[in-house]
């Protein structure tokens, strides 16, 4: 057949809607929204002060939203957070003192599961 696309859908393992976080008056992230779909390589660039970690953080559940949506791996981070924490085993440097900082490469694989 010519002229015939096949599309593969790959399943969405990260989804924000209008994500947005205040701290008091100052806004640190702007109801931003992006998807990133599984096998997908995605980052932020943004200069100093954008909400890059900002975003982070509320992804992997450090940081609660202030208003919007987040989902991944089809969870609902804002009704979820200790759940999620709990499947995909994150830590955070900020929460766990006595855990050494460990390079990309060097990384449990459980870490990166959910990509």
């Amino acid at each position: 057949m010519t002229g015939v696309t096949k599309t593969l859908e790959l399943p969405i393992v990260i989804e924000a809607a209008n994500l947005t976080k205040k701290y008091g008056d100052l806004l640190a992230v702007d109801a931003i929204s992006f998807k990133v779909y599984k096998g997908e390589c995605f980052g932020f660039l943004g200069p100093n002060g954008a909400g890059k970690t900002t975003t982070i953080k509320m992804i992997h559940c450090v940081l609660p939203i202030t208003s919007g949506e987040l989902h991944v791996s089809g969870m609902n981070v804002k009704e979820r957070e200790r759940e999620r924490n709990k499947k995909h085993h994150w830590s955070s440097s900020s929460r766990n003192k006595f855990r050494p900082r460990l390079h990309n490469h060097e990384k449990p694989p459980h870490l990166f599961q959910i990509l």
